[in-house]
């Protein structure tokens, strides 16, 4: 096929279960588009023929920068078409399968962007029907483009054949399954299993079978994503189960209740953040200053301390969240092994001048408390997060296992599991640097474990995982760049640094 209507076919460019897209050029007023086509039946039912060109003209006069702008669409003997734009990236199929480094910042931007092109086109009494990793396109330049209203109609209408499966079963909502009609709140719940899988790696509801997708869909729960990963915000788990409701009537009521809830999400990440901040550069000064002021047990232990740099690069750039998670418990493990050896140096040489009683990594208010109901409930948390720590550290999760048993230690600094954990965590994130080839695949949550190694402060070692002598322009890591640059060797930072 090289020619369909008006449009001059050059080469194929995607392929799925409801046609086939094309770069092709439009001979009249001699663009370059994108053609997506869709062979019909041989006798299809002209009422949704027309339905779907009906259809398909509202969805043509959208016009919103996060849905992709449709130029044509019409039928060409067995084909019916639909020109668009011609986008520069990949879909989030892509995105996701070669998994890159998403920082938690751009997934919840691209959520966002998808719910605003939905909510453009809700507004319009158009629902998608289809949303998932395929139908979400990021450009090169970062826009977000949701694609495919056009043919999602097609499924629902006589032009596919009998027994068809129709979209992709992953992400269908229970309602879709049953065999009920779509609504905006269906879109919603497919767009929680697409924030899901974006947010954890795994899809909701991954069965080996249709039938066993189906009946997890409309019967069981999802694995929370914050047992799949520990690192997400508690705030952003319950956005998404409220997205992923089996009933409907439970969802967001709309994808503009659902935009005010992220906003509000975001706003808390905000103040978080800010939090995070000032305990990460509390901890990296006192790291400083331990070391400083036990240099020998420093030269003797080899013990690595950060770039000095860094809590002032923390305090003037916006840093990722996830970044920050990493500097803060890899500050903490690292200053939590140096009071140790202290410890043991000052017991050892039976002279109490050479230690600090008041120094210690958690504030007294969160070590100490007199209520003992209250140090109970402390103590089973820190022994929750501790076995889920050592689990996740089993699996090789460190980022997750990292933020465990940080959590647990700062629940009950006296547990023993936790502390001879933390130090496992803290000697294999210290491993990465021999352990991963230059230019490797990068390990799950990339940006957390990068700042970890800035926080321990092994030299190197965040170079290392950079891709060795890969400038800071040619690898920029989300939210990371400035404090990867605090730590490289001069010679490595920008000339106008």
């Amino acid at each position: 096929m090289d020619k369909v209507g008006r449009y001059t076919i050059s080469e194929q460019i995607g392929k799925g279960g409801m046609g086939v897209v094309y770069r092709a050029l439009d001979t009249v007023l001699r663009r370059e588009i994108a053609l997506k086509t869709h062979t019909v039946g041989p006798d299809p039912d002209l009422q949704s023929v027309e339905r779907f060109f009906r259809e398909a003209r509202v969805i043509a006069s959208f016009k919103h920068r996060n849905i992709v702008t449709v130029f044509d669409l019409g039928r060409d003997d067995d084909k019916v078409f639909i020109a668009m734009e011609l986008l520069e990236g990949e879909d989030l199929t892509g995105v996701l399968s070669a998994g890159r480094h998403i920082s938690l910042e751009e997934k919840l931007r691209i959520v966002e962007s998808v719910s605003k092109g939905l909510a453009h086109a809700h507004d319009r009494g158009i629902v998608h029907r289809d949303i998932k990793p395929r139908n979400v396109f990021v450009t090169h330049d970062g826009d977000v483009k949701l694609l495919d209203f056009g043919l999602a109609h097609i499924a629902y209408s006589t032009l596919t054949e009998a027994g068809q499966i129709i979209g992709t079963p992953f992400y269908m909502s229970p309602e879709q399954v049953l065999g009920e009609k779509a609504n905006p709140r269906s879109d919603i719940f497919s767009l929680g299993t697409l924030f899901y899988e974006l947010l954890t790696g795994e899809r909701a509801f991954g069965r080996p079978s249709l039938d066993q997708i189906f009946d997890a869909i409309v019967n069981e729960e999802p694995t929370p994503v914050q047992e799949l990963d520990p690192t997400i915000p508690e705030e952003l788990a319950r956005i998404v189960a409220k997205m992923m409701h089996k009933s409907a009537d439970r969802r967001y009521a709309n994808v503009d209740e659902l935009l005010r809830g992220l906003s509000r999400f975001q706003a808390f990440l905000r103040q978080y953040k800010s939090q995070l901040r000032e305990e990460t550069v509390r901890a990296l000064k006192e790291l400083s200053s331990v070391a400083q002021r036990h240099q020998n047990i420093v030269l003797e232990h080899e013990v690595s301390v950060p770039p000095p740099e860094l809590p002032n690069t923390l305090v003037k750039e916006d840093v990722s969240y996830m970044s920050l998670v990493g500097l803060r418990d890899g500050a903490n493990l690292q200053l939590r092994r140096l009071e140790l050896l202290v410890d043991d140096f000052a017991v050892a040489d039976q002279s109490p001048n050479d230690t600090d009683a008041a120094m210690t990594v958690y504030e007294p208010s969160v070590k100490k408390t007199g209520d003992a109901r209250e140090q109970t409930r402390r103590y089973e948390q820190a022994e929750e997060r501790y076995q889920s720590a050592r689990a996740h550290y089993a699996n090789g999760d460190l980022a997750a296992s990292l933020r465990l048993v940080s959590d647990a230690l700062r629940l009950n600094p006296n547990h023993s599991g936790s502390g001879e954990l933390a130090e496992q965590v803290r000697t294999s994130i210290a491993g990465l640097v021999d352990d991963l080839p230059t230019g490797g695949d990068e390990p799950k949550h990339f940006d957390v474990l990068v700042a970890a190694l800035l926080a321990i402060g092994e030299p190197g070692g965040e170079r290392h995982i950079l891709g060795g002598d890969a400038s800071h322009e040619d690898r920029e890591i989300a939210g990371l760049s400035d404090i990867m640059l605090s730590g490289l060797p001069k010679e490595k930072a920008d000339p106008e640094d």
